[in-house]
């Protein structure tokens, strides 16, 4: 009977472990010199023309870069459609300046306004403070995107980019990451997994 029981449970944990823990909300990213790069989609209107997408940096187990020079983050992007984006904003660290258009060594200049950027960049001079990326920070962003018409929101295969500067506001760069995203396992998916494996196997001991 006790048997039964372990197998019942195991087998709930196995089936646990299959349900993503955000059925709403999967993060995309990449990994560049050991740092996490993701986006979230938070929310979407219901006329789909509005969208709230968290970006976190986190810095956790970050090398800095080719060369190790890669000492502060003063630019962050991405593009979650190739629709243009009529207005936007973004709350997060350093008070960075939000802008529709692609992240490069200027800051957001000189692109597509399809992408939604934030830098220390404010059009005309590099004003904001760059983040220090060598404390093992995670650093998160808040954007919200408005369309003029509905569109298709996609994160997976998407764009995402970083850039990176040698000092504390961005105007000399060291690095710029531009890489496409795929999806990123969550922690309280991977751990479900993990346990449901095991409990299996347990179970297929006992009844061996």
């Amino acid at each position: 009977m006790r048997c039964c029981r372990c197998f019942a449970f195991v087998t709930v944990l196995g089936v646990l472990a299959l349900i993503p823990a955000k059925a709403s909300a999967v993060p995309f990213g990449v990994e560049y010199s050991g740092g996490l790069f993701t986006v979230e989609l938070l929310s979407a209107s219901e006329d789909s023309k509005t969208f709230v997408v968290q970006y976190t940096a986190d810095f956790t187990n970050f090398t800095g870069g080719e060369g190790g020079n890669d000492a502060y983050l003063f630019g962050i992007g991405f593009r979650g459609t190739p629709a243009h984006i009529i207005s936007g904003d973004v709350a997060g660290p350093g008070s960075w300046t939000f802008f529709n258009n692609m992240l490069n060594a200027n800051g957001c200049t000189n692109g597509s306004d399809s992408f939604a950027c934030a830098s220390t960049w404010d059009g005309g001079a590099f004003t904001g403070t760059a983040l220090p990326t060598g404390t093992g920070a995670t650093y998160t962003w808040t954007f919200t995107l408005n369309y003029a018409a509905p569109v298709t929101f996609d994160l997976e295969g998407q764009s995402i980019k970083a850039a990176f500067s040698s000092d504390e506001t961005g105007a000399r760069q060291t690095g710029l990451m531009s890489l496409e995203t795929h999806q990123v396992p969550e922690p309280t998916s991977m751990m479900l997994l993990g346990l449901g494996l095991i409990g299996a196997s347990l179970a297929a001991r006992r009844r061996r």
